[in-house]
């Protein structure tokens, strides 16, 4: 090979050597590209349609170079944004009875942290129906009861009876403007220590956009106090016993309460045990027509003899007349089992025949109580009766009567002092010889052991 020729083939080596020693062009970086947010209904710009103030909102995003982590949603106020990884929410957005315009945000996030520079958005006018609310008909209290008080209502609204969230009710002793929140799972309140004097109860409806019922349940009625320790049950629709049975207890000077019962017991079992046992009184006497008593009914009976149960076992005292008691009480055996049993009575039978005349008397199997009571007043219709092994006779009917049945008797036997007096004849039609007097004073004074 020639000089010359070893000379060229060195030459083009060293040149593509130095060509391959150039350095490679730097890479261009690619931009990010932000996500897309879309919701599943149309914006909409026209707020002549609306809907209700409960909404359900629904969105998803889409990353052309990446993907969506998650999103941020605001609700009128963009400059407060809540991030979330779902893609649905549910939304109560305020509501009145006239349109109120809001919208709602959406925008996505991706996985390098690019927000949507364009957030989805849509303009929800909404207006909501106001619940409507009323008491629940025939639970409304007396119109005068002691200091407790309940009441029953129910509420309904056109965007669904599950949209009412809860009732407002305040009293009208209550500070101007402030009012108590119950759940909508409650629907009625017992309100205790009421104030006496003439009071208003008032309760709205309030639904889960905020609106609050336009008309409101309102009750007025009179609240008396609680005076002494013994109550007084009128359950007689006879002016007559309302007058007699009085004016003994006027004459034996002691200071008492009066219930007049006029068309029932109150509704509210509540009611019920509040005014026996929570007003402070330690003997109840309870008297009642000769057609009709109130001592039972469809909606307190078994309320009221389980308040008594509670009465009695608190070691209170209660006298019952009543000529009427098996006649009143519910349509099952179990109903009249639970009267004869706190009554401590074994048997009892409705008697119509013989009648009771004004010639005759019951006598006593008492040493310690008058020893006859004479009829006064034909008694066409009683009742008679055998107490029960813990209880014991007091007077009993006349021989004319097959067994003598008992009319009166008293428990616990055999002790010094009774817990419960039980006549089933009016005492009122057995007062000719004036002795029903002296029966009360004993009774109370010395059996029950009140105090002037």
């Amino acid at each position: 090979m020639t000089r010359a020729k070893t000379i060229a083939i060195l030459a083009v080596l060293v040149i593509s050597i130095l060509a391959g020693c150039v350095r490679a062009p730097e890479p261009v970086p690619v931009e990010n590209l932000p996500p897309e947010t879309y919701l599943f209904i149309n914006p909409v710009n026209d707020t002549t349609d609306t809907v209700g103030g409960k909404q359900v909102m629904r969105w998803w995003g889409n990353d052309p170079d990446g993907e969506v982590v998650g999103y941020y949603i605001a609700v009128d106020d963009t400059s407060e944004w809540i991030w979330t990884t779902s893609t649905e929410t549910t939304i109560i957005f305020r509501s009145e009875s006239t349109a109120v315009i809001h919208r709602f945000f959406a925008k996505a996030v991706d996985n390098e942290g690019a927000q949507d520079p364009t957030p989805a958005f849509v303009v929800i006018p909404t207006v909501s129906t106001p619940p409507t609310i009323e008491f629940v008909y025939g639970t409304q209290p007396p119109d005068t009861t002691f200091p407790i008080a309940t009441f029953y209502w129910e509420a309904h609204d056109d965007d669904g009876d599950e949209t009412i969230t809860g009732y407002l009710w305040r009293l009208d002793t209550d500070p101007e403007g402030e009012w108590h929140f119950i759940p909508a799972e409650t629907s009625f309140v017992t309100i205790r220590n009421i104030e006496p004097g003439e009071r208003t109860f008032v309760v709205k409806a309030i639904d889960e956009t905020g609106v609050i019922s336009t008309d409101s349940a309102c009750y007025t009625w009179y609240v008396k106090p609680a005076q002494g320790h013994l109550l007084v049950v009128d359950d007689s629709d006879e002016p007559a016993d309302d007058r007699f049975y009085l004016d003994i207890i006027e004459q034996m000077g002691v200071e008492y309460s009066i219930w007049k019962l006029d068309v029932r017991v109150p509704y509210s079992p509540y009611d019920i045990d509040g005014v026996i046992n929570e007003m402070g009184f330690d003997v109840i006497v309870w008297f009642t027509g000769t057609e009709f008593s109130r001592f039972w009914n469809e909606h307190s009976g078994y309320s009221l003899v389980q308040s008594l149960e509670r009465f009695l076992d608190n070691g209170h005292k209660l006298l019952l007349i009543s000529e009427a008691t098996a006649m009143t009480v519910g349509d099952t055996i179990e109903e009249l089992d639970a009267l004869l049993r706190l009554l401590h009575v074994d048997t009892l039978t409705l008697r119509e025949a013989p009648f009771l005349l004004p010639t005759q008397s019951v006598y006593s199997v008492n040493p310690n109580y008058p020893d006859s009571l004479s009829v006064s007043e034909l008694l066409r219709r009683f009742e008679g009766f055998e107490p029960d092994s813990l209880a014991e006779a007091i007077y009993r009917l006349p021989d004319n009567f097959e067994g003598q049945p008992a009319v009166g008797l008293r428990y616990p036997a055999n002790s010094e002092n009774a817990q419960l007096v039980f006549f089933s004849v009016a005492l009122r039609k057995l007062n000719r010889n004036n002795q029903i007097a002296t029966v009360f004073n004993y009774i109370l004074f010395n059996e029950f052991g009140l105090g002037r």
